[in-house]
């Protein structure tokens, strides 16, 4: 069963997503950018919230450089899927490139 990792800090959005997904998915839900770090690995695709407040050991981070930092880290990075329910022009096209 693939693994899909939900991170973002609205409890009841990535609720909703698991049990969405729940029955053909195992859904692990992250509320905190340090517990998903830890464990991005274990996964087959991680959805990732652009807006996700900062972790302690990081002054600034979003979800682009979440997606950036997994990329450079990981040898085998989980897909990795930017969501948001709204964003600028600017970060949308950054998020774009990715």
């Amino acid at each position: 069963m693939y693994k899909i990792a939900v991170l973002d800090d609205d409890e009841h959005w990535c609720v909703a997503i698991q049990r969405y997904l729940r029955k053909k998915f195992e859904v692990a839900i992250f509320l905190d950018v340090e517990s998903f770090l830890s464990k991005a690995s274990e996964y087959d695709l991680a959805i990732i919230d652009f807006s996700i407040p900062r972790a302690r050991f990081e002054t600034r981070i979003n979800g682009n450089e979440i997606i950036i930092h997994l990329k450079k880290t990981l040898k085998n990075p989980p897909l990795l899927v930017l969501a948001s329910g709204f964003i600028s022009q600017n970060d949308r096209e950054a998020g774009q490139q990715l």
